[in-house]
């Protein structure tokens, strides 16, 4: 019978995670509820196979072992991480316990990359690192809104598909303005009706 020990990345990946949860006494307790629980997540290079101990923490499992949850994460999600942070992880596939895998990614939306890297780069690179990735996440979120409103320009001004913001609320006004003179014209034929049917 064959045993399955766990990889380097599984110990690193379980170090890192740990180091998170030590700052973050919430998400520990949240994953402490899942004590006995495997899970793997699926990275483009390989896998990586987790257990929860009692107290919230990660250790490495291995591959031999079943598990309870399967995070697969395809390359273009684990590139975006970190730039977009917990947002990414919506392009994740996620079979098996899901109340597991949102706990998981709770914990990695909350992972303070300066703190994650600084005992393998070193403080200093850690911090320029972080401030470098946000730096690119703003960048951009800033590039994403500049598309939409280019793409939302162009649709209203020039292929003329969607209508500009102050000429829909204007429809809706001479709309409203209509269905009033509607509803006072109903109201005069009513009472004209009434008056001809006494006399």
């Amino acid at each position: 019978m064959q045993t399955f020990r766990p990889t380097a990345m599984d110990h690193l990946l379980a170090t890192l995670l740990n180091r998170l949860l030590a700052d973050q006494p919430g998400a520990a307790a949240r994953l402490a509820q899942h004590a006995g629980k495997r899970l793997r997540l699926a990275l483009p290079l390989g896998r990586t196979d987790l257990a929860v101990v009692d107290d919230g923490r990660l250790r490495p499992a291995g591959a031999a072992e079943a598990f309870d949850c399967e995070i697969r994460i395809p390359p273009d999600v684990l590139l975006a991480l970190p730039l977009l942070g917990g947002e990414a992880l919506a392009g994740a596939r996620v079979t098996g316990d899901g109340v597991l895998a949102g706990d998981l990614s709770a914990l990695l939306r909350q992972l303070d990359w300066a703190v994650a890297l600084a005992p393998y780069i070193g403080p200093v690179a850690a911090a320029r690192a972080d401030q470098a990735l946000h730096g690119v996440a703003r960048w951009h979120g800033e590039a994403r809104a500049a598309v939409t409103r280019s793409v939302a320009e162009y649709l209203v001004y020039e292929a003329g598909v969607l209508a500009e913001g102050e000429a829909v609320r204007e429809f809706v006004r001479e709309v409203d303005e209509l269905r009033e003179a509607a509803d006072r014209l109903a109201a005069r034929l009513a009472l004209l009706e009434n008056a001809s049917s006494q006399s």
